[in-house]
């Protein structure tokens, strides 16, 4: 195989784009591999970074578009914004042999299916304790009591999920458990 693509799967507000960019910076020839959206950038001033995390976003009809030119292999809808994946979004992979990409459940699952036989793909399921993801929200600005249980909701429906797919399963008690769940995932000793 050409080289490993590990995606990081949870909930919003788990952990995911954090996780991805502190494997960045431990392992610097890792790339991080951009999905297609129509989300625009949260407002947020923490978030001023997000522009890199998806790229420009697109709008609806730019989307669409790329769908009826079947350009996007995978399109799912959450929340109301459409996300995807193009063959050509792994070109950096490709080339370096070493990815990351946070993803919702569905679309890891085809990813895993799509590339198992050019990359080692590793599927990391986050499950962050309720006091962690609580702390998470707060941290992006996250403290309406409604969308916090929804996105707890949305946690509890990933953790029971019947994957199609081998997965790593981490729980994640604390913030210091994503530094030491980073270096374990992108120094390798998680193994597929």
């Amino acid at each position: 195989m050409a080289g490993r693509l590990t995606i990081l799967v949870g909930a919003s507000c788990s952990g995911k784009t954090g996780l991805a960019k502190k494997g960045l910076i431990l392992n610097p020839g890792l790339k991080f591999v951009r999905s297609r959206t129509t989300r625009p950038t949260r407002p947020h001033p923490f978030h001023e970074e997000d522009i890199g995390t998806y790229g420009e976003p697109f709008t609806h009809e730019e989307y669409g578009k790329m769908l009826a030119e079947d350009k996007l292999w995978s399109s799912v809808e959450y929340r109301g914004e459409n996300y995807g994946l193009a063959d050509e979004d792994f070109h950096d992979i490709l080339r370096s042999g070493n990815g990351v990409i946070p993803l919702v459940p569905e679309v890891a699952e085809r990813s895993y299916e799509r590339y198992k036989n050019q990359f080692a793909v590793i599927i990391v399921v986050l499950m962050p304790t309720p006091s962690q993801f609580l702390a998470n929200m707060r941290h992006r600005g996250i403290t309406d009591p409604t969308k916090q249980a929804a996105i707890l909701a949305e946690d509890e429906a990933i953790k029971r999920r019947a994957w199609r797919v081998p997965v790593t399963r981490i729980t994640i008690e604390r913030l210091d458990d994503y530094a030491t769940i980073a270096g374990a995932i992108f120094d390798q000793r998680i193994e597929d």
